[in-house]
């Protein structure tokens, strides 16, 4: 069995491979489980997705200026790392 802090270092390398640093700043470790039949790395790892603008201004250019700035939710994957090779077998949505 790998240890535990290469489980997690092999999953926040998947994460940065897929994406940009910029969608990642915050990225933390969440969750650490072992499977029921102890052959896989459960981890969840964590971000704030970056914030997006949105506009309400129907084409008008001042009100396109003032565009409010909404943070998006910070999302949760959980991870699947196969206990013996190390290999990231899974990526999956982490409901709260």
């Amino acid at each position: 069995m790998i240890p535990l802090d290469q489980a997690i270092a092999a999953a926040q390398h998947f994460v940065q491979s897929f994406y940009s640093a910029d969608e990642i700043k915050t990225l933390r470790l969440e969750e650490v489980e072992l499977s029921d039949d102890s052959r896989f790395w459960k981890i969840t790892l964590g971000w704030v997705e970056p914030a997006s603008r949105t506009t309400q201004a129907g084409g008008n250019i001042f009100a396109a200026a003032r565009a409010d700035i909404v943070p998006l939710p910070r999302v949760y994957k959980q991870f699947l790392v196969n206990g013996e090779t190390g290999q990231v077998a899974s990526m999956k949505i982490r409901e709260p």
